[in-house]
Protein backbone atom coordinates (compact mmCIF):
# COMPACT_ATOMS: atom_id res chain seq x y z
CA UNK A 1 0.00 0.00 0.00
CA UNK A 2 2.80 2.01 0.69
CA UNK A 3 4.55 1.84 -3.02
CA UNK A 4 0.82 2.30 -4.22
CA UNK A 5 0.87 6.03 -1.73
CA UNK A 6 -2.29 4.57 -0.58
CA UNK A 7 -3.43 5.67 2.41
CA UNK A 8 -3.33 2.99 5.20
CA UNK A 9 -2.98 2.63 9.24
CA UNK A 10 -2.20 -0.63 11.07
CA UNK A 11 -3.64 -1.53 14.58
CA UNK A 12 -2.90 -4.05 17.23
CA UNK A 13 -6.50 -4.21 19.06
CA UNK A 14 -5.81 -7.50 21.53
CA UNK A 15 -7.32 -5.96 24.76
CA UNK A 16 -10.50 -3.95 25.05
CA UNK A 17 -8.33 -0.56 25.58
CA UNK A 18 -6.09 -0.95 22.18
CA UNK A 19 -10.15 -1.28 20.61
CA UNK A 20 -11.25 2.07 22.25
CA UNK A 21 -8.17 4.06 21.27
CA UNK A 22 -8.82 2.28 17.19
CA UNK A 23 -12.16 2.96 17.82
CA UNK A 24 -11.01 7.06 18.49
CA UNK A 25 -9.14 7.01 15.53
CA UNK A 26 -11.53 5.72 13.35
CA UNK A 27 -14.53 7.90 14.41
CA UNK A 28 -12.48 10.84 14.16
CA UNK A 29 -11.95 10.14 10.61
CA UNK A 30 -15.37 9.70 9.81
CA UNK A 31 -16.21 12.98 12.11
CA UNK A 32 -18.59 10.10 13.63
CA UNK A 33 -18.18 10.64 17.58
CA UNK A 34 -21.57 9.44 17.74
CA UNK A 35 -20.47 6.00 16.89
CA UNK A 36 -17.71 6.22 19.86
CA UNK A 37 -20.70 7.23 21.98
CA UNK A 38 -22.51 4.06 21.24
CA UNK A 39 -19.97 1.31 20.98
CA UNK A 40 -16.64 2.95 22.72
CA UNK A 41 -18.46 4.59 25.88
CA UNK A 42 -21.14 2.48 26.02
CA UNK A 43 -18.98 -0.71 26.36
CA UNK A 44 -16.44 1.26 28.76
CA UNK A 45 -19.11 2.11 30.85
CA UNK A 46 -20.58 -1.67 31.02
CA UNK A 47 -17.14 -3.15 31.53
CA UNK A 48 -16.10 -0.08 34.56
CA UNK A 49 -19.40 -1.18 36.35
CA UNK A 50 -18.60 -4.96 36.12
CA UNK A 51 -14.96 -4.66 37.11
CA UNK A 52 -16.10 -2.15 40.25
CA UNK A 53 -17.77 -6.09 41.59
CA UNK A 54 -14.26 -7.70 41.53
CA UNK A 55 -14.25 -8.22 45.51
CA UNK A 56 -11.57 -6.19 46.58
CA UNK A 57 -10.54 -8.64 49.68
CA UNK A 58 -7.26 -9.85 48.00
CA UNK A 59 -9.29 -13.27 47.09
CA UNK A 60 -8.41 -14.20 43.74
CA UNK A 61 -9.91 -17.08 41.83
CA UNK A 62 -7.14 -19.47 40.43
CA UNK A 63 -7.81 -20.46 36.87
CA UNK A 64 -6.38 -22.38 33.89
CA UNK A 65 -6.97 -21.01 30.40
CA UNK A 66 -6.42 -23.32 27.70
CA UNK A 67 -6.34 -23.07 23.92
CA UNK A 68 -7.39 -26.20 22.04
CA UNK A 69 -7.60 -27.31 18.43
CA UNK A 70 -7.66 -30.44 16.51
CA UNK A 71 -4.11 -31.11 17.23
CA UNK A 72 -2.92 -30.11 20.67
CA UNK A 73 -3.65 -27.74 23.71
CA UNK A 74 -1.66 -25.60 25.27
CA UNK A 75 -2.19 -22.78 28.13
CA UNK A 76 -3.00 -18.87 27.66
CA UNK A 77 -2.05 -15.98 30.06
CA UNK A 78 -2.47 -12.48 30.06
CA UNK A 79 -1.16 -11.77 26.47
CA UNK A 80 -4.45 -13.46 25.33
CA UNK A 81 -7.37 -11.59 25.09
CA UNK A 82 -9.22 -13.85 27.58
CA UNK A 83 -6.43 -14.05 30.17
CA UNK A 84 -6.57 -10.19 30.17
CA UNK A 85 -9.78 -10.45 30.79
CA UNK A 86 -9.49 -12.37 33.37
CA UNK A 87 -6.68 -10.81 35.14
CA UNK A 88 -8.40 -7.58 35.25
CA UNK A 89 -11.65 -9.44 36.97
CA UNK A 90 -8.91 -10.52 39.76
CA UNK A 91 -8.19 -13.83 38.48
CA UNK A 92 -4.96 -15.76 39.30
CA UNK A 93 -3.99 -17.40 36.14
CA UNK A 94 -1.61 -20.49 37.07
CA UNK A 95 0.00 -20.45 33.44
CA UNK A 96 1.63 -16.89 34.84
CA UNK A 97 3.87 -19.05 37.15
CA UNK A 98 4.48 -21.99 35.05
CA UNK A 99 5.70 -20.98 31.29
CA UNK A 100 6.27 -24.70 30.82
CA UNK A 101 2.15 -25.01 30.61
CA UNK A 102 2.34 -22.69 27.64
CA UNK A 103 4.20 -25.46 25.32
CA UNK A 104 2.74 -28.67 27.03
CA UNK A 105 -0.15 -29.15 29.12
CA UNK A 106 1.35 -30.69 32.44
CA UNK A 107 -0.89 -32.49 34.45
CA UNK A 108 1.08 -32.91 37.04
CA UNK A 109 1.95 -28.82 37.48
CA UNK A 110 -1.74 -28.64 36.83
CA UNK A 111 -2.81 -30.62 39.58
CA UNK A 112 0.11 -29.22 41.94
CA UNK A 113 -1.95 -25.98 41.12
CA UNK A 114 -5.52 -27.39 41.10
CA UNK A 115 -7.26 -24.39 39.87
CA UNK A 116 -10.75 -23.38 40.71
CA UNK A 117 -11.76 -23.03 37.37
CA UNK A 118 -11.26 -24.36 33.96
CA UNK A 119 -11.47 -22.10 31.09
CA UNK A 120 -10.91 -23.22 27.28
CA UNK A 121 -10.97 -21.35 24.02
CA UNK A 122 -11.29 -22.93 20.74
CA UNK A 123 -9.69 -22.70 17.36
CA UNK A 124 -10.95 -24.58 14.59
CA UNK A 125 -13.79 -27.09 14.86
CA UNK A 126 -15.21 -26.73 17.84
CA UNK A 127 -15.86 -30.59 18.18
CA UNK A 128 -12.47 -31.49 17.24
CA UNK A 129 -10.86 -28.95 19.86
CA UNK A 130 -13.01 -30.63 22.77
CA UNK A 131 -11.70 -34.03 21.34
CA UNK A 132 -8.41 -33.14 22.13
CA UNK A 133 -8.42 -32.38 25.22
CA UNK A 134 -10.61 -35.55 26.04
CA UNK A 135 -8.24 -38.05 24.42
CA UNK A 136 -5.47 -36.06 26.11
CA UNK A 137 -5.21 -34.99 29.42
CA UNK A 138 -8.93 -35.52 30.79
CA UNK A 139 -8.47 -39.30 29.85
CA UNK A 140 -6.13 -39.60 32.71
CA UNK A 141 -8.44 -40.42 36.11
CA UNK A 142 -6.77 -37.92 37.77
CA UNK A 143 -8.02 -35.01 35.77
CA UNK A 144 -11.57 -35.89 37.80
CA UNK A 145 -9.55 -35.01 40.65
CA UNK A 146 -8.87 -31.31 39.87
CA UNK A 147 -11.59 -28.94 42.04
CA UNK A 148 -12.51 -27.38 38.93
CA UNK A 149 -13.78 -30.35 37.69
CA UNK A 150 -15.24 -31.87 40.95
CA UNK A 151 -16.88 -28.51 41.19
CA UNK A 152 -18.23 -28.46 37.68
CA UNK A 153 -16.14 -25.18 37.13
CA UNK A 154 -14.91 -26.50 33.63
CA UNK A 155 -16.27 -24.14 30.83
CA UNK A 156 -15.49 -24.23 27.06
CA UNK A 157 -15.98 -20.57 26.61
CA UNK A 158 -18.07 -19.07 23.21
CA UNK A 159 -15.49 -18.08 20.08
CA UNK A 160 -17.32 -15.03 19.90
CA UNK A 161 -16.23 -13.17 22.74
CA UNK A 162 -13.17 -14.76 23.52
CA UNK A 163 -11.62 -16.08 20.76
CA UNK A 164 -12.25 -13.34 18.33
CA UNK A 165 -12.82 -10.02 19.03
CA UNK A 166 -15.66 -8.69 20.26
CA UNK A 167 -15.46 -4.89 19.47
CA UNK A 168 -18.71 -3.74 20.62
CA UNK A 169 -19.14 -6.51 22.71
CA UNK A 170 -16.41 -6.49 25.06
CA UNK A 171 -18.54 -5.58 28.22
CA UNK A 172 -20.37 -8.93 27.37
CA UNK A 173 -17.45 -10.84 27.40
CA UNK A 174 -16.62 -9.57 30.90
CA UNK A 175 -20.27 -9.89 32.61
CA UNK A 176 -19.76 -13.54 30.94
CA UNK A 177 -16.79 -14.00 33.20
CA UNK A 178 -17.52 -12.16 35.96
CA UNK A 179 -20.73 -14.09 36.41
CA UNK A 180 -18.72 -17.44 36.29
CA UNK A 181 -15.98 -16.25 38.89
CA UNK A 182 -18.32 -14.55 41.09
CA UNK A 183 -21.63 -16.07 40.90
Amino acid sequence: MTQARLPHAYFKMDDVDEYLHVLTICTDITQRQDLYEQYGSAVKLQMDEILEGVPADGAKPKILLIRSMSTKAKALKEDHMTGRMLEDLGADNIASRHDSLLEDLSLETILDENPDFIFVVTTGNVDSAIQTLENGMMANPAWNSLSAVQNDRYYVLPKDLFQYKPNARWGEGYEYLYKILYP
